[in-house]
Order: C-alpha cells, then structure tokens, then sequence
C-alpha cells in the first residue's frame, strides 16, 4: 500500500536533519560525475596533446640545426655522384663510356661486348651484392696482354657508375671479362617533419670520399 501524503510529511519532518545531508552528497557526486570528472579527463588530454607538440617542436628545431649544417652546393654535388655511383636504371650508354674510358686509359681494345638484359640466372657466374641494389651483366672481350688487362680491371672498379669484376678468362693476347654492374630503381620515400635528421656518420664520409676519388666528372 502506498503511503498517503500524511504519512509522507511525518516521515520528512522526522528525518530532515539526516535528508539535507543525503541531498547535498548526492548533489555533490552528480556534479563530480557529470562535470568534474569528464573536465579532469579533459584537462588530461589538453596536458598529452601540449606534450606532444612540444615534443613535435624540439624535434624540427633539432632538424632545423642539422639542415642549417649542410653546405648546398656540396649536398647536390654528393646527391649527384651518388646517383652516377648506382644508376636508377640500367644505363647502357653510361657502361659503354665507362668500358671505352678504361679501355682507352689502359691501352687495351674493346672487340666485343654484350649486356644480360634480363634478371640474372643462377647458372651466370657473379658476385653477390652486399647491398638492396640491382644488378646486370656486362661481358666484352679484350684485345690485349694481361698486364693491359688487369690495368683496364682496375680502372673499371675505380670508375662510376660502380662495378665487379665477375669472371675472367684470357689468352695471351685477348680476354673475356664480365663484370657487375648496379643500378636502384627509385623508390618513394615520405619524410615527415617530425623525423629525426642525421649527419652523416664516418663511414658513409668516407664511403662520400672514395666516390670523389673515381668520379671523373668534376
């Protein structure tokens, strides 16, 4: 049976000192559940999102000193020799300078040569890459004693684009050499402002300066 309105006054009077109590604690935790603790929550996500942007900050600042370090002119010049190093492609014209240059240099004469356009096959004699880049064959016969061979071996492997020497097989006077020579597609690379920038290390300075070393274009 539900309690009329008498009993519901008699009830009120009789506990009124426990209920305005009651109310304001239960008014309390509304107001912390509906507004205090989603604004903490707030407030916390405010403090991440600063913290991230002050991280994003330092770290364009710190590429903003590395980049300011780099000297332009030097910078394309390596972009440069680098790309005449490993190719991006299968270069055929710049093979034949460089064989004709080493030829030349070494006083020995091209009579024949050949490129392995494809992949190379297994059954091919080659030198295997130390590195991602990619290779093709390049056989040529020499006209020539050995010593003008093994002058025109040297010079093709302190030449650019970079290349091995793969296999050789000679007379007295004529050689047969296949040599390796790399080339790197292009890729795409996405850098975002926040990535950390690097100076180069010493070894790839020094790898830098022996490029300088078998680049002939100055």
């Amino acid at each position: 049976m539900m309690p009329n309105q008498t009993t519901l006054r008699i009830l009120l009077y009789k506990y009124r000192d426990f209920l305005f109590p009651v109310g304001t604690i239960v008014v309390c935790l509304l107001i912390m559940v509906v507004i205090l603790i989603p604004e903490g929550v707030n407030i916390v996500n405010q403090e991440n999102n600063v913290q991230v942007l002050r991280n994003d900050i330092a770290s364009l600042q710190t590429n903003l000193s590395v980049i300011e370090k780099y000297d332009t002119s030097q910078l394309h010049l390596n972009t440069s020799r680098v790309n005449r190093a490993v190719p991006t492609s299968k270069d055929f014209g710049v093979v034949i300078d460089t064989l004709q240059r080493a030829a030349n240099a070494s006083n020995v004469a091209l009579s024949d040569y050949t490129f392995q356009v494809g992949d190379l096959a297994d059954t091919r004699p080659q030198v295997k890459s130390s590195t991602n880049a990619s290779t093709f064959l390049v056989s040529v016969v020499l006209l020539g004693d050995a010593k003008s061979v093994a002058a025109f071996l040297r010079s093709v492997e302190h030449q650019l684009p970079l290349a091995d020497v793969s296999d050789v097989k000679g007379t007295i006077q004529s050689a047969g050499v296949t040599l390796l020579f790399y080339y790197q597609p292009q890729t795409s690379v996405t850098v975002q402002a926040t990535d950390n920038f690097t100076s180069l290390t010493p070894s790839e300075q020094s790898t830098l300066s022996t490029l300088a070393t078998y680049d002939t274009i100055k």
